[in-house]
């Protein structure tokens, strides 16, 4: 199977309640959908793209915030996700698969429930979303009241720098062009808005766990990537997955950060093309117990922690 040819993409602005979204089309095919992360855009994809294969109708989209797309709030994943689906919606998507990265991760698992099971796989790369732990610096960012507008200055210079950096993996005018979306005004505000409606100093809500009961039936296949060496989410998140779900299918790069398909593109493609074309396995839930009160907790899992928090033991690291 060959791979992605570039040409002929077809860009639009396409109307969305409170504004518009960014979407580039390309390719013939079973549609696939590619979301970005936070302070990203669809250049993201750049290096991943000529790998995918041909025989698919890829359609890039720029979140809302980000990118060319409305800076209008309001920014909760929720928000994003009705937006996106309007967008859907009027490109026609009735039956697709999605990959997405980041806090695109967290909007997608807002956005299942409301496709109804027009979504077949989803594939997330170093996900958002999956666990309520988040660093420290994000959990200042979304608690110190400092307007955006105060911000949205130094978006543009600070995203260049930081793009141009070894490990950011873009090239110089993947940087300039980064940059220049960025700093277009309410992009902070759109940003810290993202933040503010998910995330306090307690960690991140709402996670996968509580996401499941409005999963649709059947839901999608899920599949997960992380880099081993990713200091934004952790590949410990992973834990969370295995928790409250059955047959995820779990990937982890050693030596890899936080953006997987700018630092191994080749690695990412060739786990993509085996997601995207085996047989689809409908997400299932762990099962849990109901108790007196209402209460619902996995009892075996509680039992052993239990048992390892008495006599001391600590749980390895994922990949030891």
């Amino acid at each position: 199977m060959g791979s992605m040819s570039l040409n002929s993409r077809q860009r639009s602005l396409v109307p969305v309640r409170g504004g518009h979204l960014h979407v580039e089309c390309f390719g013939e095919g079973r549609p696939l959908v590619l979301l970005h992360g936070l302070a990203d855009h669809m250049g993201t994809w750049s290096r991943l793209l000529p790998l995918l294969p041909q025989n698919r109708r890829i359609i890039l989209v720029d979140l809302p915030g980000h990118g060319l797309s409305t800076r209008q709030g309001p920014f909760d994943a929720d928000s994003m996700a009705r937006r996106l689906l309007d967008g859907f919606d009027l490109l026609g998507l009735d039956s697709f698969d999605l990959v997405a990265h980041s806090l695109g991760g967290a909007v997608s698992l807002a956005l299942t429930p409301l496709l109804g099971g027009r979504l077949t796989r989803l594939a997330l790369l170093a996900p958002a979303g999956l666990s309520s732990a988040i660093p420290m610096h994000l959990r200042l960012a979304a608690s110190i009241p400092i307007p955006g507008a105060l911000l949205q200055p130094f978006a543009g210079p600070v995203t260049r720098l930081i793009a141009t950096s070894p490990f950011a993996c873009y090239s110089r005018d993947e940087a300039r062009a980064l940059a220049w979306t960025n700093a277009a005004p309410g992009t902070m505000e759109a940003w810290l808005g993202m933040l503010r409606s998910h995330i306090t100093m307690r960690g991140l809500s709402p996670t996968l766990g509580q996401r499941l009961d409005e999963m649709p039936s059947p839901a999608p296949s899920l599949s997960i990537l992380f880099g081993a060496s990713d200091p934004v989410i952790p590949a410990s998140h992973l834990r969370e997955v295995e928790r409250v779900v059955y047959n995820a299918n779990i990937c982890i790069l050693p030596g890899v950060g936080h953006v997987p398909h700018r630092e191994a593109p080749a690695l990412v493609a060739s786990w993509l093309r085996e997601a995207l074309e085996a047989e689809p396995h409908p997400l299932e839930p762990r099962r849990s117990l109901s108790v007196a009160g209402g209460f619902r907790m996995a009892w075996y899992r509680r039992a052993a922690r239990s048992v390892a928090r008495f006599f001391g033991f600590s749980r390895p690291a994922l990949g030891a």
